[in-house]
């Protein structure tokens, strides 16, 4: 049973960083609409990196899997609370300008509080 929970958690952690990956320029193009435009982009770089360490996860416990994949987004976290400091250059968050200094982008947030959520749950299951 543990070696299909792990091989499930696997699957998803490759599934999940190649369809975002593939989703790019779709999210960039959404975002621009409300926000800068480059949603997309940073969800490749940050997925890139995770996509990038899955041999070293492959074969972990699932928890351990999920926690690796966490701590690699940590730079997604730390870059979520760095948009906060950013003009946006496109979309309608130009029209916002230097208005916008001190919120965080949403997309990032949202990212990087999925991946914490689940490292923190799997680790309450042991």
């Amino acid at each position: 049973m543990a070696d299909t929970i792990e091989r499930m958690t696997f699957g998803c952690i490759q599934a999940v960083c190649k369809n975002l990956i593939a989703k790019k320029d779709l999210l960039n193009d959404l975002d621009a609409v409300m926000g800068d435009g480059e949603h997309g982009s940073n969800i490749e770089r940050s997925f890139g990196m995770v996509q990038d360490a899955l041999p070293q996860i492959e074969g972990l416990p699932a928890g351990e899997m999920i926690d690796k994949t966490g701590s690699l987004l940590l730079a997604a976290e730390k870059g979520a609370a760095e948009t906060s400091n950013m003009i946006a250059k496109r979309g309608r968050g130009y029209y916002v300008g230097e208005r916008g200094i001190g919120t965080c982008d949403p997309g990032a947030v949202s990212v990087a509080t999925i991946f914490k959520t689940i490292g923190e749950s799997l680790k309450e299951i042991k």
